[in-house]
C-alpha cells in the first residue's frame, strides 16, 4: 500500500501529459480536416480531502480537455465551386435522409459535393453523402424564401438545370461608361454597345454611335439595333462642358420594336451621366445593364 502511494501521483500526471500530447497529435493529423476544431487540454489537481479539519492530501492531477467547438476556423479557398464556408457563430444543417426523415445534424465542415437521386435530380450533399438542409423558395416568383423556425420547415437544395426558372423581366434602364476624346477631328467616332433582355428573356444587342459633331464640344449620337428597329430617342445632340462633363442628355430614353413577334416593344433608359469628354482615347469603360432574368430555385 505504501508503495502504490508513493507512484500514484507521478503515475496520474504521466497519464495526463499522455493524453495531452494524445491531444496535440490528434490536432495535427486533422490540420487539413475541414471544419475541425483543435483540442485544448489543460491540469487539474486531485485533491482528497475528507472534512474541514482534517488534512488534505495531494493525488497529483487530471487532464482536462476542451474541444473549441466555439471558436472561428479559419477560410481557406479550396477552388471548389461547391464548397462554402461559415465566418461566425451558426451551422450547416444536414440530414441523412433526401425526404428529411434521417437522422438531423450539424457540422461546420463546409465540403458538399453533388449526389443525384434515382429520378436525375441533383442536391447538395456532403462528404458523408447527408443532404444539405435550406428553406425553400416562397412561391412569389420575386426569389424569396419561406422562412421557418423548426427543422421541419428544412428541406434538401436541389442544384440540377430543373430545379429553377427564368422569370424573364425585360431591360428598363442601362448605364454607359465611357471616354470620348476632346482633340478628335470632327467627323471621328466612337461605336458602343449594350446587351439587353426583351420580354421573352433573350438578349438583344443595341449599338450607341457617338460622331464629332464641328460644333464645339458637341456630338452626334445614333442609336440602332440589328435586332430590332429604335423607334424613339434617335438621333441625339450630345453636349460637354468645357471640363468634359456631359450637360445634355443625361439620360435619353429609347424604344425598340424587337424583330421577333413574340418579343413586346422595350422602353430603355440609358444613363449617359458617366460619359465623359476628355483629352484621352474615345473608349467604352463599361456597360451596366439593369433588370435581368433572375432565377427562381424550386
Amino acid at each position: 500500500m505504501t508503495s502504490f502511494g508513493m507512484f500514484s501521483s507521478s503515475i496520474a500526471a504521466l497519464n495526463s501529459h499522455s493524453t495531452a500530447f494524445a491531444a496535440i497529435g490528434d490536432n495535427i493529423a486533422n490540420v487539413t480536416s475541414d471544419g475541425f476544431k483543435t483540442t485544448d487540454v489543460q491540469f487539474g489537481e486531485l485533491v482528497n480531502g475528507r472534512n474541514r479539519t482534517a488534512a488534505q492530501t495531494f493525488n497529483g492531477m487530471a487532464p482536462i480537455s476542451r474541444t473549441l467547438i466555439d471558436q472561428q476556423g479559419e477560410i481557406l479557398s479550396t477552388g471548389r465551386s461547391l464548397d462554402a464556408g461559415i465566418n461566425g457563430s451558426g451551422f450547416f444543417v444536414v440530414n441523412s435522409q433526401q425526404d428529411g426523415s434521417g437522422e438531423t445534424l450539424l457540422t461546420r465542415a463546409g465540403s458538399f459535393q453533388p449526389k443525384v437521386d434515382a429520378a436525375g435530380q441533383v442536391f447538395l450533399a456532403d462528404l458523408d453523402v447527408n443532404f444539405l438542409q435550406g428553406w425553400p423558395h416562397d412561391g412569389a416568383g420575386n426569389g424569396g424564401f419561406t422562412i421557418g423556425t423548426t427543422i421541419g420547415s428544412l428541406g434538401p437544395i436541389r442544384i440540377d438545370p430543373g430545379s429553377a426558372i427564368f422569370a424573364s423581366v425585360a431591360s428598363t434602364s442601362a448605364t454607359l461608361l465611357a471616354n470620348l476624346d476632346s482633340t478628335d477631328a470632327a467627323g471621328s467616332s466612337l461605336n458602343a454597345s449594350i446587351d439587353v433582355t426583351d420580354s421573352t428573356g433573350a438578349s438583344n444587342s443595341v449599338n450607341l454611335d457617338f460622331t464629332k459633331n464641328a460644333a464645339l464640344n458637341t456630338w452626334d449620337l445614333v442609336v440602332s439595333s440589328p435586332d430590332g428597329a429604335v423607334t424613339a430617342g434617335t438621333p441625339a445632340s450630345v453636349t460637354f462642358d468645357a471640363n468634359g462633363v456631359i450637360i445634355s442628355p443625361t439620360t435619353p430614353s429609347i424604344s425598340i420594336t424587337w424583330t421577333d413577334p413574340a418579343a413586346g416593344a422595350s422602353t430603355i433608359a440609358i444613363d449617359l451621366s458617366k460619359v465623359s469628354q476628355f483629352g484621352a482615347p474615345s473608349l467604352q469603360l463599361e456597360r451596366v445593364v439593369f433588370n435581368r432574368p433572375h432565377i427562381q430555385r424550386l
